[in-house]
């Protein structure tokens, strides 16, 4: 088994090992950017908002009073 050392490795590896990392990885988080993306402007975002505030508010009416 040889071994690597730098003379061994060509210049530009970290590139090369970028290059390949990046080509395997970005259509992964290009389909998750596009599902969250998707998710929040198709309404869905406002709507678990809207869920969010009546529920809060259904707990603040418990007490009685609406405290800020």
């Amino acid at each position: 088994m040889k071994q690597l050392t730098p003379s061994i490795l060509p210049s530009n590896w970290i590139d090369t090992l970028s290059y390949y990392i990046e080509n395997a990885v970005s259509p992964m988080f290009q389909k998750m950017f596009k599902g969250v993306h998707n998710a929040l402007f198709s309404g869905m975002g406002a709507s678990i908002f809207a869920i969010y505030c009546i529920i809060w508010l259904l707990r603040q009416t418990q007490n009685g009073y609406i405290a800020f």
